[in-house]
C-alpha cells in the first residue's frame, strides 16, 4: 500500500513543478518600452477590425489561429471523452486479475490520477500557449503606434513570423497530448509497481516535451518585445 500512496505523491510533485515553470514563464514575457500597452488591449474603430480580419497581416493570422485552436479543443474534448470511457470500462475489467480487492481499487485510483493529471496538464498548456499569443498579438498591434523605419519593423515581423509558427506548433502537440491515453499494464500482480513506473515515466516525458515547446514560443515572442522595446527607448 505504501508504494502506492508514495506514487500519488509523486503525481502532486509533478503537476505543481508543470504549473510552476509555466507561470514563471509567463509572468516574464516583456513589453514594450510602453510596459502597460502589450498587456492590454489598443483601442480600434470597427473598420479597423474589419479590415485586420480581411486582410493577410499576421494579427488576421493569429486571429485565424486562435480560432482554429478553439475549434480543435472543442472536437477533441468531444473525442477524448468517449475514449476514456471506453478505456475506465476496458480497465476495470483487466483488474479482475488482481484478486485482492483493497489493491484493485488502489490501482484503480492511481490509473485515475495519471489520466486526469494529463487532462489537467493539458489545460494548463492551453491557458498558456494563449496567453503568449494574446502578448504577440499587443506586440504586433502596438508597432503600429511605435516609430519604426522600415529595416526595423522588417526585423520584428520576421521573428512574429518565427513565433507564431512556435506557438502553432506549440498547439499542435498540446492537442496531440488530450488524445494520449496512460493505462498501467495488469499482468501479474507482482509486476504493478514496475508498470505503474512505465507509465508514470510516459507521462512525464510526454508532458515535458510539451513544456519545452511552450518555453521555445515564449522565448521567441519575448524577443520580439524586446527588440520592440529597444526601439522605443532610443
Amino acid at each position: 500500500m505504501e508504494k502506492y500512496i508514495k506514487y500519488s505523491s509523486f503525481i502532486f510533485i509533478i503537476t505543481i513543478l508543470i504549473q510552476g515553470g509555466i507561470v514563471s514563464a509567463e509572468m516574464s514575457v516583456p513589453e514594450s518600452s510602453n510596459k502597460a500597452s502589450i498587456e492590454t488591449s489598443v483601442t480600434k474603430t470597427n473598420s479597423d477590425k474589419k479590415n485586420e480580419i480581411n486582410d493577410d497581416s499576421m494579427s488576421s493570422k493569429i486571429e485565424d489561429s486562435r480560432k482554429k485552436f478553439r475549434n480543435n479543443l472543442n472536437k477533441k474534448n468531444i473525442e477524448i471523452k468517449d475514449k476514456l470511457d471506453t478505456q475506465r470500462e476496458s480497465f476495470k475489467k483487466d483488474l479482475l486479475k488482481i484478486k485482492d480487492e483493497k489493491k484493485r481499487t488502489t490501482v484503480e485510483g492511481v490509473n485515475t490520477k495519471i489520466q486526469n493529471l494529463n487532462i489537467k496538464a493539458t489545460d494548463v498548456f492551453s491557458v498558456s500557449i494563449s496567453r503568449i499569443e494574446n502578448v504577440l498579438g499587443n506586440i504586433e498591434a502596438n508597432m503600429s503606434s511605435s516609430n519604426l523605419n522600415d529595416a526595423d519593423k522588417s526585423d520584428i515581423e520576421k521573428n512574429n513570423a518565427l513565433a507564431l509558427k512556435a506557438i502553432d506548433d506549440t498547439k499542435s502537440a498540446i492537442i496531440n497530448q488530450m488524445g494520449k491515453l496512460y493505462n498501467i499494464n495488469v499482468s501479474s500482480e507482482k509486476n504493478l509497481k514496475q508498470e505503474a513506473q512505465k507509465v508514470r515515466d510516459a507521462l512525464n516525458k510526454d508532458l515535458k516535451l510539451v513544456n519545452e515547446k511552450i518555453k521555445t514560443a515564449h522565448s521567441i515572442v519575448k524577443k520580439s518585445g524586446d527588440m520592440l522595446a529597444k526601439i522605443n527607448n532610443q
